[in-house]
């Protein structure tokens, strides 16, 4: 049983880790110029891409906007800019805070 949960946490672990990845590659080429704060195209960027990625993944939509728009809060919270969490992308993806929104 305890297994079970250390791998159920691990594939979560991966899949926050994909989504995670999916996103800086769309922020990265999006950024081509350092903004401070949180725009909407930033906050729209964020949250499309992630609603994307969950339902490709079978999500149902309602869900993927749920989880998405909480971890684009858990985000904004945490880093003041998008720029900052490119810079911080590793700790953005070990964030257990993001795991929450699931």
């Amino acid at each position: 049983m305890m297994l079970k949960k250390q791998l159920s946490i691990q594939v979560q672990s991966m899949k926050l880790k994909a989504f995670m990845v999916a996103i800086c590659m769309v922020i990265t080429v999006a950024l081509s110029s350092c903004q401070s704060g949180w725009d909407a195209e930033s906050k729209k960027m964020f949250y499309d891409t992630c609603s994307e990625d969950l339902q490709q993944k079978g999500v149902p939509q309602d869900k993927a906007q749920t989880v998405c728009q909480c971890r684009l809060d858990a985000v904004m919270e945490k880093y003041p800019s998008l720029a900052d969490v490119m810079g911080h992308i590793e700790e953005v993806i070990a964030d257990t805070s993001l795991q929450r929104c699931e």
